[in-house]
């Protein structure tokens, strides 16, 4: 709580300092009302990638406060309850400086080697990657198909969490705050 006690490297004591150099992704994590219990195992899951170079960042759309953070994550807030994923993301994104990102939802998570792979698979191809996902609970592996221009029409294959361009978010104009659902949808 107090910045001049903390580590002369720790963000908190000199945003300066990245944690890690150099800093190729955002990863974007939104929290909207009732996910505020979920956020650290998804900032936990962020912090434990083989990939080092990252910076979170977190949007508060609770309307209230979200109490403890790592000293790593940058704590922004949509200044409303409920204003949506879609404004939180563009406001993270809009934050970020670096010329990748990462949307992650605060009930979501990462396995340890997701960035690497993502980044790895990014910088053979562009354009934007995403991958395979888990459900939870039943542990069973959606397996996504691949891009296909005229079924992304009718179906997202795949969740919002890949690895996207920063550039191609802002020549797109972001996501769509107008859309409380299927934001990410429209998006890709």
């Amino acid at each position: 709580k107090n910045p001049r006690l903390a580590p002369i490297t720790a963000p908190l004591a000199n945003p300066n300092v990245p944690l890690y150099e150099p800093v190729n992704v955002s990863v974007i994590i939104p929290v909207g009302p009732g996910h505020e219990r979920y956020v650290l195992d998804a900032i936990d899951s962020v912090n434990s990638q083989t990939y080092l170079g990252w910076s979170c960042i977190v949007i508060d759309d609770t309307g209230g406060k979200i109490e403890w953070l790592p000293p790593f994550v940058k704590l922004l807030t949509t200044g409303k309850v409920g204003a949506g994923p879609a404004v939180a993301r563009n406001i993270g994104i809009k934050a970020s400086t670096t010329p990748l990102f990462i949307p992650l939802d605060a009930d979501d998570y990462l396995q340890s080697d997701a960035l690497e792979l993502l980044v790895a698979a990014w910088n053979e191809h562009g354009g934007y990657v995403y991958s395979d996902w888990i459900k939870q609970e039943s542990k069973e592996v959606y397996s996504t198909a691949e891009y296909n221009c005229t079924t992304i029409l009718s179906q997202l294959h795949h969740a919002v969490t890949a690895i996207y361009p920063r550039v191609a978010w802002k020549d797109c104009g972001g996501f769509d705050e107008s859309l409380k659902a299927w934001e990410d949808w429209d998006f890709v």
